[in-house]
């Protein structure tokens, strides 16, 4: 509660949208309070960081294009009180996955990481990976 009137609704929904805005979409799961991520556009890429306080093993998941998979639309028109989509993965695309410590790739199919991209995060440390189409220059 904001302020105890319908118009809280709009706050909490705005609230969520710049919240997925700051993570592009993506998510973790298991969440855990102690699990802190984030993602950025750098043009065609997304940069990622997950970090944790202590051991988290889990997945990464990405967004898909809801607007066709989920509502069945041929193009993602703007919808009042939509949630837009910001870095999504296509499901018959390939992405290269980039550990930015170790400079380790993985390409990946859109489907696979849409269900999640395993993850073990060591407590105290940061994983940072640079996603982008395996097509991207």
């Amino acid at each position: 509660m904001v302020e105890g009137w319908r118009g809280d609704g709009n706050f909490a929904r705005t609230s969520l949208m710049y919240a997925l805005w700051e993570i592009q979409g993506v998510t973790v799961r298991p969440w855990c309070p102690d699990v802190r991520f984030g993602a950025v556009r750098d043009g065609p890429r997304l940069r990622l960081v997950v970090a944790a306080d202590r051991v988290w093993e889990g997945r990464v998941v990405f967004d898909r294009p809801r607007y066709r998979e989920f509502m069945k639309l041929p193009l993602d028109d703007p919808r009042i009180n939509q949630f837009p989509e910001w870095f999504v993965v296509e499901a018959e695309r390939r992405y290269r996955c980039r550990n930015a410590a170790t400079g380790a790739e993985a390409v990946r199919s859109g489907h696979g990481m849409a269900e999640g991209v395993p993850l073990c995060v060591e407590a105290g440390r940061e994983v940072r990976w640079t996603v982008e189409a395996k097509d991207s220059p």
